[in-house]
């Protein structure tokens, strides 16, 4: 049920900036905003790694994804908007 859920929210239309890692040539300073960052590819193996086993882990790496987009793009911004609205 949780893998259906990451690979299902993978598929809304404003999740493709969040499918993978953020690059250092796409945000080189990001690694010095952001501490922790997650996307969902990496919250998809840790699923299927069983590293992820309840909902209430799901929702916190999920969380962690659209805080950290919300923190490293300012408010307005299309990511911003992106991350809060699958928030």
């Amino acid at each position: 049920a949780l893998l259906k859920f990451v690979v299902s929210i993978t598929k809304h239309r404003w999740a493709h900036p969040f499918k993978r890692p953020v690059t250092e040539k796409e945000a080189p300073d990001y690694r010095e905003i952001v501490t922790d960052p997650m996307d969902f590819s990496t919250l998809r193996k840790k699923v299927e790694g069983g590293a992820i086993r309840d909902v209430a882990s799901l929702v916190s790496d999920l969380n962690l994804i659209f805080n950290n987009a919300m923190l490293y793009n300012p408010k307005g911004s299309d990511y911003h908007t992106m991350a809060s609205t699958l928030k």
